[in-house]
């Protein structure tokens, strides 16, 4: 028993993670946490831990909408993103056009608006459904991709994650 509380003691100061989903993950039972991230630009830590190989779902939904600053290039445009990365643009209120764009600050050369997650250094697209083994071990951070250039983001994206 000495040794096993050791064990958790270690393995709690070794992640960082809260001590209950932790004990959840050591005695093999399912854990379900819900997210709610309102920024752009950082990696949010969630309370999952994750073994490498270990199968996990994420089920994201909402909507960010991208609001340039006047005088901006994009005056009287309007962009709104889904979990997915998918920018439909409105152009003096009216529809325009629905693309992905490229050029992310968290994960440049990927698409902007997209919800990523990340273990350890292996970072990796989640989109509004991921559901795949983890391809290392370690505590899951979501993000979504950045694209700042002075703009103001407002709405947000809620995350379910699921480790079995």
């Amino acid at each position: 028993m000495k040794n096993r509380l050791i064990l958790i003691i270690f393995i709690f100061f070794l992640t960082g993670c809260e001590r209950k989903p932790l004990l959840d993950k050591l005695s093999g039972a399912k854990v379900t946490e819900t997210i709610t991230i309102d920024r752009w630009g950082e990696w949010v830590p969630t309370h999952i831990v994750l073994k490498s190989g270990q199968t996990f779902t994420v089920t994201a939904t909402g909507k960010i909408n991208v609001v340039f600053p006047a005088g901006y290039f994009a005056d009287n445009w309007e962009y709104f993103y889904d979990p997915s990365g998918y920018q439909i643009r409105f152009y003096n209120g009216n529809y325009y056009d629905g693309q992905y764009y490229i050029g992310g600050e968290i994960i440049p050369g990927e698409i902007s608006g997209k919800l990523y997650g990340k273990i350890c250094d292996s970072a990796f697209g989640l989109g509004s459904y991921y559901e795949s083994p983890a391809p290392v071990g370690g505590l899951l951070y979501l993000a979504i991709n950045d694209f700042n250039q002075g703009t103001i983001q407002t709405g947000c994206y809620t995350i379910v994650v699921v480790a079995e």
